[in-house]
């Protein structure tokens, strides 16, 4: 074959290889992690012992190699919040789960497999450092491969809120002996209390509970009543010692309440019905029935006098309280869980009733 026949040839060939290079980087452009290559080319030249290439005729082009280019490549987002990418130098270490070889790549498109390991198309299984189980630190002498616990977390109810707030010195005094928070106490300052009036709201939709005595000194459980609320007593001695006045709701049936009322943590009989229990009935308004004992106005001893709860204004509903703006200066709420993992809006209302006094008032999922 003619030597120049052959040189122009070996043209076509490399030139052939480049267009295959080419076609293969067209092919890949959307390949996950893919590095585009280039052909690279070199002359060819024929030569002989003791000869030297000077001054002669090449003898064609041959492709001396196919070489990969790891440039930084464009990092884009996905629906999948398993996919990873490495921006710089570095490869991803993958264990194949058959044989145990180590591979290496860049692809970073990776799911959970039936076992809850991370894995890419290949079942490759991705590597990591392990923490240590007794310091929950990253061990750098430990390598594995990535687990996934997807079992349930056991909830953790919350236990502690901490707000951080600053509320204005110069906000304006809130009369509140116009306004129905809980069990307001009037008047504020010490003097023998005579009369406390409640208008709670309570739930229609909560569920029946039955009451249990709790052992002297001690407070009844959470699981034995609805609803609480406490206020500030005093008695009639000189001058006025404040007790502290408790009132649990039990909800025993569709439209009935119990209350039992602790002074000072020891339970208290009305002396104005029969028995401990103060029972409320609510109409099919919410309001309270003129059946309830006593039209809801218990009276109780204090000290050598009396001291009357009235919670006559006291209301069923299954519409959560809404809070008139004018009733508070300051808000703030944040999200609780219980021990059942569910999750329950939590509201503070900062009201002030004299230069540097402020009432706070808790509400759960809009109930107080």
């Amino acid at each position: 074959m003619p030597l120049s026949f052959s040189t122009a040839l070996s043209g076509l060939s490399a030139s052939s290889t480049d267009l295959a290079v080419i076609g293969n980087n067209i092919a890949n452009a959307n390949t996950t992690g893919f590095k585009f290559s280039r052909a690279e080319f070199a002359e060819i030249y024929g030569s002989a012992l003791r000869t030297t290439i000077g001054g002669r005729v090449g003898s064609g082009v041959r492709v001396a190699a196919i070489a990969q280019q790891y440039n930084q490549g464009s990092l884009n987002n996905t629906n999948n919040s398993l996919d990873l990418a490495i921006s710089g130098d570095g490869f991803f270490r993958m264990t194949d789960v058959n044989g145990g070889n180590i591979v290496y790549t860049r692809n970073g498109a990776f799911h959970i497999d039936k076992d809850n390991y991370i894995v890419n198309a290949q079942d490759q299984r991705l590597s990591a450092y392990q923490a240590d189980p007794t310091t929950n630190r990253i061990n750098l002498g430990r390598i594995g491969s990535l687990y996934v616990d997807q079992s349930d977390i056991a909830p953790k109810a919350t236990s502690e809120v901490n707000p951080v707030l600053n509320i204005s010195s110069v906000s304006p005094i809130i009369d509140t002996t116009s306004t129905n928070w809980d069990l307001q106490t009037v008047p504020p300052t010490p003097a023998t209390t005579t009369a406390v009036s409640s208008a709670l709201r309570l739930n229609s939709t909560a569920g029946v509970s039955t009451w249990v005595a709790p052992a002297a000194g001690s407070a009844p459980a959470t699981t034995s009543y609805n609803y609480s609320t406490e206020t500030t007593v005093y008695d009639d001695t000189v001058p006025p010692v404040a007790h502290t006045a408790t009132m649990y709701f039990v909800k025993t049936g569709v439209s009935t309440w119990d209350t039992h009322t602790f002074l000072d943590g020891t339970e208290v009989t009305p002396t104005n019905t029969a028995g401990a229990t103060a029972s409320l009935t609510f109409d099919n308004t919410g309001s309270l029935s003129p059946t309830s004992a006593q039209s809801g106005q218990f009276t109780y001893a204090l000290g050598t006098s009396s001291v009357t709860l009235d919670v006559s204004r006291v209301t069923q509903t299954s519409t959560p309280l809404a809070v008139d703006a004018t009733r508070f200066s300051y808000t703030t709420s944040t999200t609780v869980y219980d021990s059942q993992g569910s999750s329950h809006i939590a509201s503070l209302y900062f009201v002030k009733v004299a230069a540097n006094t402020w009432d706070v008032h808790t509400f759960m999922d809009g109930w107080e």
